[in-house]
């Protein structure tokens, strides 16, 4: 496990809206060893009010 300070922005797409990482992306793509249409889950939990999330790969 490994912890990193994330930003998501939301994107308002017309037919779609997401919100998309920010900042860091490239590293965390680099330091999972993500490939191109890989699967992950992205959990989000509080830990004493602050909002904090989990990346697991599939």
């Amino acid at each position: 496990m490994e912890e990193i300070e994330i930003n998501f922005k939301w994107w308002d797409m017309h037919k779609n809206s997401m919100y998309v990482i920010t900042i860091y992306w490239n590293s965390i793509v680099k330091s999972n060893q993500l490939k191109v249409e890989g699967v992950v889950q992205l959990w989000s939990f509080r830990v004493n009010s602050t909002l904090c999330s989990a990346l697991q790969k599939l």
